[in-house]
């Protein structure tokens, strides 16, 4: 190989300390920048049970089209009266969804929600959970019982 020819760049005034330096900038640029560009994750609600809403389906109502948004059935179960929407780590109000009746034959459990800006929810990069609420009651007071026992060891033991 002719040493011309691969050093023939480096003849025309651009020595390799330049193209060093033009390299150094780039990487200085783009480097913040690809970190403050990044997406950030969204983290999934807390709850005792969550399920990520995907769309399941299209169909066609009165010439209007109309998409169907479900979960697995077997990540939830049959508690559709205490489940609540998420719109990413955000819970939706309870008058923008309605989740279908349980059926133990169906894999997908139907939900219908309205996106909290009314936006369609397929294409506005959100993404929507159905989570089942842990039992605040039961935590809560399992909690107090055990303080008050903590109290009443403590004026026995005075």
């Amino acid at each position: 190989m002719d040493s011309s020819k691969v050093t023939g760049w480096l003849d025309r005034g651009i020595r390799l300390r330049e193209i060093v330096l033009i390299a150094a900038v780039m990487y200085a640029v783009w480097t913040p920048t690809y970190f403050l560009m990044e997406t950030h994750h969204i983290a999934a609600p807390d709850g005792e049970r969550v399920a990520l809403i995907l769309p399941t389906g299209n169909s066609d109502e009165h010439g209007h089209p109309v998409r169907f948004y479900g979960f697995k059935q077997s990540d939830i179960g049959e508690e559709a009266a205490s489940l609540v929407v998420y719109e990413g780590a955000t819970p939706l109000p309870a008058d923008r969804y309605a989740f279908a009746p349980f059926n133990p034959k169906n894999t997908w459990r139907a939900v219908d929600f309205k996106a909290s800006d009314g936006s369609d929810p397929k294409h506005n990069g959100r993404t929507y959970y159905a989570v089942l609420p842990r039992n605040s009651n039961r935590e809560t007071g399992s909690a107090q019982t055990l303080v008050k026992n903590i109290d009443e060891l403590r004026t026995t033991a005075r």
